[in-house]
């Protein structure tokens, strides 16, 4: 038999989230926005492979998939400025150990701990405004609010609301463009802590937590055939600012039509194996 349990922590494993419109890259933002009335929607799956690992002893207590498909839209509203959405669904699903066998010689008594949540994610509300434009440079700042939408204790979101402030720096040439992004997210009622603990089963004892975090992203396209495809090698992170924080880092690259953007990419993270695989499409729609 297996013993099912919704165990996790309040806080979102998942460091990968697609950039507000189609301005940007894949989890960077880009400074221009969208024109008055112009729409940008998108669909994003991400898969990460074993984000969450704890052991002591023979007991261990791992996540081993985690499956995300976000829904993202976005709108112009002129004036420079842009609001956007985002709608996160997650599957996760993993394992505590060791497995209590029981009889040896009876299978029927096997006992089996396996963690496993699924559903909404936290949503997030987006702005976006364009402060400055230099000749190719451009300066803008993003805030977003992620609501506990999520369940509690799933891996999926914070359990309370978050907040987050964005400066997103970008340099575009005629086949080139770069981006860097860096803010400060915090969660609303302090940091969330997670510690493996059970009544009965096995228990590593570790523990993990995740509070206010500096997101720091970088990318970088180059255009093989201007306006149609090009090249993206992205890198991006979680930052704690505590030492015992829980820090994502990860990174990813593909080739990107203009309109569909499909990666496959194998990413190591701090000797964690990682892996995404995203699809993008991106729909722009002007008003005569």
């Amino acid at each position: 038999t297996s013993s099912v349990a919704q165990s996790g922590g309040d806080f979102d494993l998942q460091t990968f989230r697609p950039a507000l419109d189609s301005r940007g890259y894949v989890t960077v933002d880009g400074a221009e926005v969208l024109g008055a009335g112009q729409l940008s929607l998108g669909l994003v799956s991400t898969w990460a492979r074993a984000p969450l690992t704890l052991a002591a002893g023979d007991a261990r207590y791992q996540v081993d998939d985690l499956v995300t498909p976000t829904l993202v839209a976005a709108i112009g509203l002129g004036a420079r400025l842009e609001l956007g959405l985002s709608v996160p669904f997650g599957v996760v699903s993993g394992d505590r150990g060791p497995d209590d066998l029981g009889d040896p010689m009876s299978p029927n008594d096997d006992q089996r701990f396996a963690i496993a949540s699924q559903g909404l994610g936290d949503i997030g509300v987006h702005a976006k405004w364009r402060a400055l434009r230099v000749g190719g440079a451009s300066l803008a700042v993003a805030g977003s609010a992620f609501l506990p939408t999520a369940a509690e204790r799933s891996w999926l979101g914070s359990g309370r609301a978050s907040l987050q402030a964005r400066a997103i720096v970008e340099v575009r040439g005629r086949r080139a463009r770069a981006a860097a992004n860096i803010g400060i997210r915090a969660r609303l009622g302090g940091d969330a802590h997670f510690r493996d603990m059970m009544v009965t089963g096995p228990a590593t004892g570790g523990e993990v937590s995740l509070g206010t975090a500096i997101p720091i992203g970088l990318a970088a396209a180059w255009a093989l055939v201007p306006g149609r495809f090009e090249v993206i090698g992205e890198a991006f992170s979680l930052a704690p600012t505590h030492p015992q924080g829980y820090w994502p880092i990860e990174a990813l690259g593909g080739a990107v039509p203009e309109s569909t953007d499909i990666l496959v990419v194998p990413v190591p993270d701090r000797g964690e194996d990682l892996a995404h695989a995203v699809v993008r499409e991106d729909t722009r729609l002007a008003q005569a």
